[in-house]
């Protein structure tokens, strides 16, 4: 047992020495009074599972041992490394003992609670026998715990109550953007529509984290007036060409959502314009501009938006759905050599799930649709 937690130790100092970001963390974390290092230990070990901090937990309850951490991570010179590492194997009883010693108190409240309910004073240690959380009962409700019980939640409506808790005691915590999504999400799912406006006077500030995952729970909810009136207000502010770009690109999808095809293609136009190819939706332009044309029935240009999207996707599934909707145009003009050659090129790709319809039918990869243009015409 020893020999193990000294591994384990070991091992996860020696790995948090080479990333200097977690090394600052744990050295700031081991800092704190020993009741709040728990805690931040722990949400350090929740948000980086590849660390072995759950093995070594209660040990950075010890402020010896916190000191020795933070001595061995701020100290440049390797032989200190190594020397802490000896005090490690040599002197294993700076690290036993207080195991032995937490080992004894558990002892203790097992035999208390068995014999009855016992009292804690506030702020008192409580141990959690599951070798995954160690709280002090002061920090019961930290926003760890309470994120995790909402991910744990199945029940929707629980979960939005939850989370709207959640809201009132971390207005400003780490978790909070990101419940703000999910919270998004659930109104729509749970038809509780007359929360929604009030959700998105409060919590739709460009500045804020993760705004264009709200407006895309908003899209795919067809809920469309309110982001585009957001975003047109957007862009008449002073903001860099990147983030210009990317909310005239939303306001094309509204547009094209909204069956405005005109507007949505001047706007996706005006994006590819000055769009590099590394704008992250660049290739997916190529596909809603294709998708217009199809609509719109002008074959000649959504041919050269096709080509275009074959050409220079980024994405192999977006090249692929373009070089298939490629062979469709060119099969319903009578040209059967170069759709054929469309279709050998799709075959010679890996193969993409992608679920198309054509006469009729219903096609979920791009080889069984290659395959059915080839025969079709033999």
């Amino acid at each position: 047992m020893p020999n193990m937690i000294l591994d384990n130790f070991s091992e996860l100092l020696l790995a948090i020495k080479e990333d200097e970001i977690l090394k600052k963390k744990l050295i700031d974390i081991c800092k704190l009074p020993a009741q709040q290092r728990i805690v931040e230990a722990e949400k350090l070990s929740f948000e980086n599972k590849q660390l072995t901090l759950a093995s070594v937990m209660h040990l950075l309850k010890n402020d010896l041992i916190a000191n020795e951490i933070v001595k061995y991570l701020t100290e440049t010179d390797k032989k200190t490394e190594k020397k802490f590492l000896d005090i490690i194997k040599e002197k294993p009883l700076i690290f036993i003992i207080p195991l032995i010693a937490i080992v004894i108190i558990l002892a203790v409240m097992v035999v208390v609670k068995s014999g009855g309910k016992t009292n804690h004073p506030t702020g008192a240690m409580t141990i959690e026998v599951n070798n995954k959380l160690v709280l002090p009962t002061n920090y019961q409700s930290s926003p760890l715990v309470e994120y995790q019980k909402i991910m744990n939640e199945k029940d929707e409506q629980s979960v939005i109550l939850k989370i709207e808790k959640f809201f009132e005691k971390f207005p400003n915590s780490d978790y909070t953007e990101d419940l703000k999504v999910k919270y998004l999400t659930l109104l729509f799912k749970t038809n509780q529509t007359d929360k929604i406006p009030i959700f998105l006077e409060k919590n739709m500030d460009y500045n804020q984290r993760y705004f264009f995952q709200k407006i895309d729970v908003l899209l795919d909810n067809n809920y469309l007036d309110y982001p585009k009136k957001l975003i047109t207000e957007q862009l008449t502010l002073n903001y860099d060409l990147t983030t210009k770009l990317k909310l005239k690109f939303y306001l094309a999808r509204i547009n094209d959502l909204q069956k405005k095809y005109n507007l949505a293609l001047h706007s996706y136009l005006e994006v590819l314009k000055d769009a590099e190819k590394t704008f992250e939706y660049y290739d997916e332009i190529f596909l809603r501009l294709s998708n217009i044309y199809r609509t719109e029935r002008n074959d000649k240009k959504l041919e050269n938006i096709l080509i275009n999207a074959a050409n220079n996707a980024k994405d192999l599934r977006y090249k692929v759905l373009a070089l298939m909707m490629y062979s469709e145009l060119l099969s319903a003009k009578g040209e059967v050599k170069k759709m054929k050659d469309l279709c050998q090129q799709i075959l010679n790709l890996p193969e993409q799930r992608i679920t198309y319809n054509l006469l009729g039918r219903q096609f979920y990869t791009s080889y069984s649709f290659a395959t059915f243009m080839m025969n079709k015409i033999d």
